[in-house]
């Protein structure tokens, strides 16, 4: 069974990166970068994971605080800027199961995605 992902951010090459690791890693799934359509994309379909790009315009911890009310718990990986400890820490207490810094690499995303898939661990 291909691992079913939800992908939220506002920035394209984050959304090409994950495409292509999506692809070779042979998961499905959808990306958005609205909070209104992520907010149908979480009641119309299951999720295995959520990916959420914290970005610079908050619209990130929208869609984590959507995460949070959501029907199904959905474990969550953040996608956050190296130097951004405070977004980073922000990110836990508002539920991620876990945090990755752009940019983004494939060995990171996959390991983050199994533990995930395999645990389903929810903070």
């Amino acid at each position: 069974m291909k691992t079913r992902i939800f992908l939220f951010t506002t920035d394209r090459d984050v959304c090409e990166t994950v495409a292509k690791i999506a692809q070779k890693s042979k998961w499905e799934g959808a990306a958005t970068n609205s909070v209104r359509e992520g907010i149908g994309f979480l009641r119309e379909y299951e999720w295995d994971i959520a990916i959420v790009d914290i970005g610079h315009r908050g619209s990130g911890f929208a869609m984590l605080d959507k995460l949070e009310t959501a029907p199904d718990e959905i474990p969550s990986i953040v996608l956050t800027e190296p130097d951004a400890a405070y977004y980073q820490a922000l990110a836990f207490a508002n539920g991620a199961s876990e945090v990755l810094t752009t940019p983004l690499y494939a060995e990171q995303l996959r390991g983050a995605v199994t533990r995930l898939s395999q645990h389903g661990f929810r903070a």
